[in-house]
């Protein structure tokens, strides 16, 4: 099935995925959270800064944009998954950030890097993020979150970022040949 006069999506995708729009580029499912730019093509680096008030505001997921119900989840590596850690992408519900595993090629391949925008852009990431090879991925659920201020490495400007009231539970994945997959304990 075709959406927005986009190609056919290889083998499908979740269906916490349908109804989004479709880069015309790069033939994936453009995040609520994403900016689009003026042809429709996502730009997958970036926030929306209006959906962003709107995911902070009416509790909605960055992946969806549906209302998120009791628990939510945030997803990023093991230095976000401590107490007190932040997030730059926003929270979503747990069967988003499942298909967000399964579709988005920087979190399911190993070797595909995260880029700025531009050369001169700095990262919004916690320290350490990007030091060495990708880390495992941990998805945490919580079930509220509050926005702080954060510098990228001390430099740059002060943005907000999501960070998670108190964890209650994690889910583990690590590449293994070069693909994510869950550790299952």
């Amino acid at each position: 099935m075709a959406r927005d006069g986009a190609a056919a999506e290889p083998g499908g995708w979740p269906d916490a995925l349908a109804g989004l729009p479709v880069c015309p580029v790069r033939r994936l499912p453009v995040p609520f959270s994403a900016e689009r730019d003026e042809t429709g093509r996502g730009v997958f680096t970036a926030l929306d800064p209006v959906h962003k008030e709107q995911i902070i505001r009416y509790r909605l997921c960055g992946v969806c944009g549906k209302h998120m119900g009791y628990w939510i989840v945030f997803l990023g590596d093991e230095v976000s998954a401590v107490p007190g850690g932040i997030y730059v992408d926003p929270p979503m519900h747990e069967e988003c950030a499942l298909a967000a595993i399964e579709v988005c090629p920087y979190i399911k391949l190993e070797r595909v890097p995260r880029r700025p925008l531009a050369p001169q852009d700095v990262m919004i990431a916690p320290a350490g993020s990007f030091d060495g090879p990708k880390r495992p991925w941990v998805m945490a659920v919580t079930r509220d979150f509050k926005m702080v201020p954060h510098r990228a490495w001390g430099r740059g400007p002060v943005t907000l970022v999501y960070q998670p009231t108190r964890i209650m539970r994690t889910r583990r994945f690590e590449y293994r040949e070069g693909r994510l997959a869950e550790v299952i304990p």
